[in-house]
């Protein structure tokens, strides 16, 4: 009887049993909890039942999962991702309404997708600051000196509306038009080498500035996650950067 076939299927077998060994080792350990994840996390929750800075609002209580694979990153880091780099970028900040009711449900498609980062950047110090004097807008600072390039590698998916350009209202609740167009946020953008493919601005259309229920202080409907969510998939898709696991 020949031998040698059978050392080699029991060859075949040990290797096999030690890939699936190292595979079930690997799937079982605990994700990698980072520092940026935290911060995330920390500083959204922070505001839960928070005033708003006019004293009108109270901030929407929301629930980040420490394990949400937010990487924050910086103007300079989002300008290279823009001219060759792959991902999902998240503009934001904490205390902006709409932010807090999508980020939960933007982490947790994330999360299911498998995509390695959400790359995240807090815009409260980016953008430009104005100011009226004696009725007449005034830049009173000049923001980041990367937001310019910023508003011009995403000139693409910044959205024309009757706030953009960007707009102030004096005592008489006058609007007076700064002609500056704006990121605002929340903004979600997919990048694949260097290319946009996909973006979304605010939640959905009844959460949108200028609705005169204000529904951005109230958590979406079932129905309306919903719509966000296949939104935010379908941009995902559009990455075509997911993680596979052979195991």
């Amino acid at each position: 009887m020949d031998i040698k076939p059978i050392k080699i299927i029991m060859l075949i077998l040990i290797l096999c049993l030690g890939i699936f060994t190292s595979c079930t080792s690997n799937s079982m350990e605990e994700p990698a909890i980072t520092a940026d994840m935290l911060r995330f996390k920390e500083e959204y929750e922070a505001l839960n039942g928070q005033s708003n800075a006019a004293g009108t609002h109270i901030m929407k209580t929301i629930s980040i999962p420490e394990y949400n694979r937010a990487v924050y990153i910086t103007p300079e880091e989002i300008l290279e991702l823009a001219e060759s780099g792959t991902g999902l970028i998240y503009f934001g900040f904490p205390q902006c309404p709409w932010c807090r009711q999508m980020t939960p449900l933007l982490v947790d498609v994330v999360l299911n997708s498998g995509l390695n980062a959400l790359y995240y950047i807090d815009m409260t110090d980016i953008r430009t600051t104005w100011e009226l004097q004696d009725g007449v807008p005034v830049m009173t600072n000049e923001g980041h000196p990367y937001y310019q390039d910023l508003l011009i590698a995403f000139e693409s998916v910044i959205e024309t509306s009757p706030i953009n350009p960007f707009h102030l209202t004096d005592a008489d609740g006058n609007r007076i038009n700064t002609e500056e167009l704006r990121i605002f946020v929340p903004t979600v953008v997919a990048i694949r080498n260097g290319r946009i493919v996909g973006s979304h601005m605010y939640t959905v259309p009844a959460s949108a500035p200028g609705n005169p229920y204000e529904n951005h202080w109230n958590s979406l409907t079932e129905d309306e996650e919903q719509q966000l969510r296949a939104i935010y998939e379908t941009l995902l898709e559009a990455l075509n950067e997911f993680c596979v696991e052979l195991c």
